[in-house]
């Protein structure tokens, strides 16, 4: 599915970055960007093992709340069970204090960082 567009753009730029959401989060596809050398960032739905991994700051705080929006990052690899191999992963995590509602968002990479990458 990503094939022809894939081919289009490579005709047209020297770089292809590609953001996506959990839809895309298929071993075919990661796969194919990979071996297309093509940068990318797609979300990934939670599950246990990632909740666990970023478990220590899911805790409520200690003392009163402050009326900012708390916002942390966490980067470590993780290989789904359908994955042939482990890849990149940056959890977002932003923190409404009033509420403690939290946002959480997990992002599978192939790094538009080098120090990301390990592939």
């Amino acid at each position: 599915m990503l094939k022809p567009v894939v081919a289009c753009y490579q005709r047209k730029v020297s770089r292809i970055y590609l953001r996506a959401d959990a839809a895309f989060a298929m071993p075919e596809v990661y796969e194919f960007l990979e071996a297309e050398r093509i940068k990318y960032a797609i979300r990934l739905p939670a599950n246990q093992i990632l909740q666990h991994r970023i478990g220590y700051l899911l805790k409520r705080p200690v003392g009163r709340p402050s009326n900012e929006v708390r916002r942390f990052h966490a980067n470590f690899t993780y290989q789904a069970g359908s994955w042939t191999k482990p890849r990149g992963f940056r959890m977002l995590l932003r923190k409404f204090s009033l509420t403690w509602k939290m946002v959480i968002s997990f992002l599978s990479i192939r790094a538009m960082y080098q120090r990301w990458v390990a592939m």
